[in-house]
């Protein structure tokens, strides 16, 4: 008896019916996004002389439960001075999200076409002496390495200020760059 008592004591204790069972903890899922944005924009990068263009956008990407998200953008970027039309830019991306607590920042590569090509910029634009004057080639293409610092998570909506994003043409690597800030990113988390 005393033996069975000693044993029973050594025994881990099972659960009893009065205790609450633990809660499953519910299992990672692929998050959809859906987001506008504000963005200013300056091709070829760094040119004295060369506007700064406004642009509208709207992306919509997957964050996955591995902490990366892919998405895919449409821009209009506004005319400068005479240019008829505005461009239109599409883009796809990849980012690496780190999720601490609210803040979402993130880092990643963008790959893009635009309907816009220094071909098409204005004579005004071109800065004088410079191998810019005389370039011609269609620069429709270009990758661009991006980062959003500040980027903070509220329930299911997100708020983006200032990714930043510098790259270059795909087609003539070096000879023209690129700079995209995104002022503001709002995004709905479904």
């Amino acid at each position: 008896m005393l033996l069975t008592l000693a044993l029973s004591l050594l025994q881990v204790p099972s659960a009893r019916a009065d205790t609450p069972a633990a809660v499953p903890a519910e299992p990672p899922r692929i998050e959809p996004l859906l987001g506008a944005s504000i963005h200013a924009f300056q091709y070829p990068l760094l040119y004295e002389g060369i506007p700064i263009r406004a642009g509208v956008g709207v992306e919509y990407g997957l964050r996955l439960p591995v902490g990366v998200e892919v998405g895919a953008a449409i821009r209009l970027v506004a005319p400068a001075k005479a240019e008829p039309t505005w461009a239109v830019e599409g883009a796809l991306r990849v980012d690496a999200v780190a999720m601490i607590g609210q803040w979402r920042p993130a880092a990643g590569v963008e790959v893009g076409a635009s309907s816009r090509s220094t071909s098409e910029v204005l004579e005004e634009e071109r800065p004088p002496g410079s191998y810019f004057a005389d370039l011609g080639q269609p620069e429709p293409l270009w990758i661009d390495v991006t980062a959003t610092p500040l980027r903070l998570r509220f329930d299911t909506w997100e708020l983006g200020v200032a990714r930043l994003g510098v790259g270059v043409s795909l087609l003539t690597p070096g000879m023209s760059g690129r700079w995209r800030a995104d002022l503001l990113t709002v995004a709905r988390v479904f």
